[in-house]
């Protein structure tokens, strides 16, 4: 489990479907 903030997705292309990424807008959390 890995949680980073402010990072670019561009890092994670190498984990193709095994990442999950996340917004957190005005208190709200939505899966993107």
């Amino acid at each position: 489990q890995v949680w980073l903030t402010g990072t670019d997705r561009l890092l994670f292309d190498e984990l193709g479907g095994r990442a999950r990424y996340y917004r957190v807008e005005n208190s709200k959390v939505t899966e993107e």
